[in-house]
């Protein structure tokens, strides 16, 4: 767990490159587009940094149709949109990135990974002393 915590910025860059390139290959994929779809909805968000992530995606000013807590998508028709307009008011806006499950996720690693290595810490001390008290006996 020492390395979930050493390597949380890598963890980080990683998904954030996941998520762009899913953004990008959207139109193109099928199956990403749902599986990003599902996600959007699941962390209730819209594209990493924003509801801007898609500028350029479509051709008018849509998002995919979670964005707009819609759940009209299926894996045969996964790339469903709706009007960025409508994300902005009723919708998630703000990106994956701020999502508070996202924060939570990064934030638990770190928590974890610190109290993983004090256990290891306690059990190498508990593992000196007992070393010790053999050594002595003998």
């Amino acid at each position: 767990m020492y390395f979930g915590y050493k390597y949380q910025p890598e963890f980080e860059k990683s998904f954030d490159e996941g998520v762009r390139n899913g953004i990008q290959r959207f139109k193109d994929d099928k199956k990403l587009a749902y599986a990003l779809q599902v996600v959007q909805s699941n962390l209730q968000c819209c594209g990493w940094e924003g509801i801007g992530d898609y500028k350029g995606i479509f051709l008018t000013e849509d998002v995919p149709s979670s964005c707009c807590k819609e759940t009209n998508y299926s894996l045969e028709e996964p790339d469903k949109t709706c009007s960025g307009a409508s994300a902005r008011i009723s919708g998630y806006s703000t990106g994956c990135k701020e999502s508070p499950v996202v924060k939570q996720i990064t934030g638990n690693l770190t928590y974890t990974s610190i109290a993983l290595i004090l256990i290891q810490l306690v059990v190498i001390l508990a593992a000196c002393c007992l070393a010790r008290d053999l050594k002595a006996n003998y």
